[in-house]
């Protein structure tokens, strides 16, 4: 991996990203993608797919899959092409959580190598949750679409998914960690601290 590779997809990010907040409102985004890039490596994921997760929010702020091939090449752009929508999905007509089904059911049909990058994109969000019900709980859920309970639903859901598509011995410890923050928020939300 050469030193500047992550710095250029990091460059590209933050110009994006520079004035947008996490959902509270208080934190920078930038956060999200350095973190899902930081679990990347840590995970054991090469330079590809910790480019594809510094860029994998970039398409929502204006990035085309067309820019992102010229800069980075075609495998990150597959990589980053992987978070978009699957086709169909409608925000304005659909309910969330049919909007949610069709994105696993999209996940199912992934290959390994990006479905490892979603699963540390999902691990970062439910981890920053966790984190952040600690302290503020009611605050917390007003950032949300939908009560705790269906989120619950949701990142169970995606645990399936990952323990079947990442059923490799290398990525068992992020399964596990998935399937730990994954317990941590249902245990918060059968505890009725959701607001």
């Amino acid at each position: 991996m050469t030193p500047d590779s992550l710095t250029c997809a990091f460059d590209f990010a933050e110009n994006l990203h520079r004035n947008r907040k996490w959902k509270n409102g208080e934190i920078t985004f930038l956060h999200h993608p350095i973190g899902v890039a930081s679990l990347v490596l840590f995970y054991g994921g090469d330079q590809s797919q910790a480019q594809a997760a510094l860029l994998h929010d970039t398409l929502g702020e204006g990035a085309t899959l067309t820019q992102i091939e010229e800069k980075f090449g075609k495998e990150v752009r597959e990589l980053v092409e992987a978070f978009e929508d699957p086709p169909g999905v409608n925000f304005q007509t659909m309910e969330w959580a049919n909007i949610k089904k069709a994105y696993i059911s999209k996940i199912e049909t992934l290959p390994t190598r990006a479905v490892f990058v979603i699963a540390c994109e999902e691990l970062h969000e439910i981890t920053t949750l966790n984190q952040e019900l600690k302290s503020n709980t009611i605050k917390v859920w007003k950032h949300y679409p939908v009560p705790g309970r269906d989120l619950g639903w949701y990142f169970k859901n995606l645990a399936s998914v990952f323990y079947k598509k990442l059923d490799e011995p290398k990525y068992q410890s992020l399964v596990s960690e998935f399937a730990t923050q994954t317990k941590i928020l249902s245990n918060r939300v059968f505890e009725g601290i959701e607001g």
